[in-house]
């Protein structure tokens, strides 16, 4: 695909957008990178080719929702040196449709189960696809629950049986053993890893190092930061009903934003320490009639 028909591509969702409401989300496969890391090869990834992805993506208010397992979903399969891979398939939303579905786990797609939930519970109805959706929310949910708790009950099996195996013979079966169990410990942290840290509403992470305790310890936190027990009112006494704290937030943001109708002296004595950004000329100007 040369330079004219990708801008036009873009231009068209960009087209699309203008006849759709919000919210909205894209899925598949978007034939371009948005960064080089994205794409691994002899040669380097155009830069005006990923420079297109990323200002369509930022015009449409868009982002990516985030992928687990390979780091290319596409492959050319030809032999070293030759060999091109490239993360060609995402799903990209805006903030309203990310709002509307909180239950999004970046983290489900690690899960071999994850593909037969979808697919049993699109085929469960035969209905219009109103319904298929909703079934596929509704059967995500009660997977989800299950499987975070056994999430939590799967990384303590594992630990626990490394720790037998290290304190045991080495044989070359417990080699291959220990070597499968820290890939699956592996792959069970990061999703606890990635569920805090979208529990914490940091949607916009970067992977690093695991701090699954401080994601934790966030997430919980923002729930006691959100809430408000007690107010002192204008006396300096402390106030706890709800009818209380009601009346003391109203009263005061209702003064804040209520004009006390100050005089043009009062006016001017305000200003007068203020330094000046409007020069005579520009003043003038400004001051011209508007035709």
């Amino acid at each position: 695909m040369n330079q004219i028909h990708r801008r036009q591509s873009w231009n068209n969702f960009r087209n699309l957008a203008t006849t759709l409401e919000p919210p909205w989300i894209i899925c598949g496969d978007f034939n371009e990178v948005l960064t080089q890391s994205e794409f691994q090869g002899s040669n380097q990834r155009a830069s005006w080719q990923m420079d297109l992805f990323r200002n369509t993506l930022q015009h449409l208010n868009m982002f990516d929702l985030g992928y687990e397992g390979s780091p290319f979903t596409w492959s050319c399969l030809l032999t070293s040196p030759h060999t091109q891979r490239a993360m060609l398939d995402r799903a990209v939303c805006n903030s309203i449709w990310y709002d509307l579905f909180p239950w999004t786990r970046a983290w489900w797609v690690k899960c071999k189960e994850f593909e037969n939930v979808i697919k049993q519970s699109w085929d469960k109805s035969l209905s219009d696809i109103t319904t298929k959706i909703e079934n596929c929310s509704w059967g995500l949910l009660n997977w989800s629950k299950h499987n975070q708790t056994d999430l939590a009950k799967r990384i303590k099996a594992i630990k626990k049986r490394i720790s037998f195996l290290k304190n045991g013979v080495i044989t070359e079966e417990a080699k291959i053993e220990l070597f499968q169990l820290q890939l699956q410990l592996e792959l069970s942290l990061d999703q606890l890893d990635i569920k805090w840290k979208q529990r914490s509403k940091q949607h916009w992470y970067k992977e690093g190092n695991r701090n699954t305790p401080f994601f934790h310890a966030f997430a919980s936190k923002r729930k006691s930061n959100n809430h408000i027990s007690k107010l002192k009112d204008p006396s300096g006494i402390l106030r706890d009903s709800p009818t209380e704290l009601e009346h003391i937030i109203t009263n005061h943001f209702g003064s804040i934003f209520t004009s006390s109708h100050p005089s043009d002296l009062n006016i001017t004595q305000a200003v007068a320490r203020l330094p000046s950004r409007v020069t005579p000329p520009m003043n003038r100007m400004l001051s011209e009639n508007f035709t």
